[in-house]
């Protein structure tokens, strides 16, 4: 598998064109859009520079959700949605704006809204905006279930064509510049490869499902799925990363249902492509009384989150709850290819019924050099050391991974030298933000920390 580049070099290509996109219809609008005579001139020239920008943000939007290789393997796509939920309410604002003040001055000047083809689409698209925009930001606020959340957000591939017919038709600095409108056609152009795209894509995965090989629970709050690859089908991925995974509503129905995202718990090569779930959601609880026998659709691998992208000469792995899984993939991975590089895993629990993986763990402690130790946070059994004492002497013990505990595991494992490992954090956001301020404090730089942070 091709080795992704380095984010910062993705990055410098990826803002300047962003910045491009923007600016280059902003030129011309400032030709004819930097008057002061009045309030009245002054709020309707930034009122159509929000339109302007709130739609090309809403492209760039969309190139960044369409999981475009170049932009996915060098920086990730966590961190793309990241960027894609900013953009996003940025652009839905200044489009927001943009509609609202010109409404409101044609009401104060003629007491009425004229309404004609051109106008009339932006005005629909005025009113779809919320809708999917809203949920986006707050979808837990809203207690929408993941599914309908997708398919509000889905709003948006009809947003955005309305909008661009509406300043294709009435823009006046599209229509007052050929270039602008020249500019005007490839984006739209391109927003239209972009959807035929995501069609194809669609189409290809669907002609090469997986067979559900088994469902188990691995634990009382854990999924185990395991699927087969199709015939004449090569996979690969790197250690640590993830798939977007869709199946059948009921086995044989060739209806599937809404993607979700999970980390691959097998190694890179295996002949079957594990996955531990978490139950958390409507969908990720039914999983257990999934029948195996099915078929499944399987999209990627994607993201950074590898051992393989950030080479060192040892690993720490800081572990939350399922956030387990790509680190079980690693450490198989290091185990299968007789890795000598040292690991070392803290894995933060609830109590002893969620130690789902422990088997794999003893497993790999046995063949590479890797350790681990095990923090119950709620109750359970500990071997050695009690909760709030701060250090780590044993293999489990209450409590949750603190600064005395760290600082005691460097201090006795020589290896684990913060200018010399590369810390790996995967669990809840509150705690991987404490801890990567933690290794901050105890001599770990910025570069050395690797966290993926993926919410939907």
């Amino acid at each position: 598998m091709r080795r992704p580049e380095g984010p910062g070099k993705t990055w410098v290509r990826f803002y300047p064109l962003v910045l491009a996109i923007v600016i280059f219809p902003l030129v011309f609008w400032a030709r004819d859009g930097l008057y002061f005579d009045s309030v009245y001139i002054v709020l309707y020239n930034f009122a159509r520079a929000g339109g302007l920008i709130g739609l090309l943000l809403m492209f760039v939007q969309f190139s960044i959700s369409e999981r475009i290789p170049f932009l996915e393997r060098g920086i990730g796509l966590d961190r793309l949605y990241q960027v894609h939920v900013r953009i996003g309410i940025v652009a839905g604002v200044l489009i927001l704006l943009h509609a609202l003040v010109l409404i409101l001055q044609e009401l104060v000047s003629s007491g009425l809204i004229s309404l004609y083809f051109s106008k009339t689409l932006g005005i629909v698209a005025f009113l779809a905006l919320p809708a999917a925009v809203l949920p986006a930001v707050g979808r837990r606020r809203f207690r929408l279930s993941y599914e309908s959340w997708k398919w509000l957000h889905r709003l948006m591939y009809i947003v955005f064509p309305i909008g661009w017919f509406h300043s294709f038709l009435l823009g006046t600095t599209v229509n007052s510049y050929p270039a602008v409108r020249t500019f005007w056609i490839v984006l739209g152009a391109a927003f239209a490869l972009l959807m035929l795209r995501k069609l194809l894509r669609s189409l290809g995965i669907r002609r090469r499902p997986w067979f559900v090989e088994a469902v188990d629970n691995r634990s009382e709050m854990v999924t185990g799925l395991r699927l087969r690859l199709p015939e004449q089908r090569e996979w690969d991925h790197l250690p640590g990363q993830f798939v977007f995974l869709k199946l059948e509503t009921q086995p044989g129905s060739r209806r599937f249902l809404e993607a979700h995202p999970f980390t691959v718990s097998s190694a890179p090569g295996s002949e079957q492509l594990e996955l531990n779930i978490a139950r958390a959601g409507d969908f990720t609880n039914a999983l257990s009384s999934f029948p195996s026998g099915g078929s499944a659709l399987v999209e990627g691998p994607y993201g950074r989150f590898s051992y393989r992208i950030h080479p060192a000469e040892s690993y720490l792995f800081l572990a939350g709850g399922i956030g387990i899984t790509p680190f079980l993939s690693m450490i198989r991975s290091a185990a299968e290819s007789g890795s000598r590089q040292p690991m070392h895993l803290l894995w933060s629990v609830r109590n002893d019924e969620s130690l789902f993986a422990l088997e794999d763990l003893e497993n790999a402690a046995a063949s590479v050099p890797f350790d681990y130790q095990i923090f119950l946070t709620r109750e359970g059994s500990a071997d050695s050391g009690q909760a709030g004492d701060g250090a780590c002497p044993g293999k489990k013990h209450l409590g949750r991974i603190d600064r005395a505990c760290l600082e005691d595991l460097l201090e006795k494992k020589q290896e684990l030298d913060p200018k010399r490992t590369a810390a790996f954090i995967c669990g809840p956001e509150p705690m991987m933000n404490d801890l990567s301020e933690i290794l901050r404090q105890i001599g770990f730089s910025r570069r050395r920390i690797i966290t993926e942070q993926f919410s939907l």
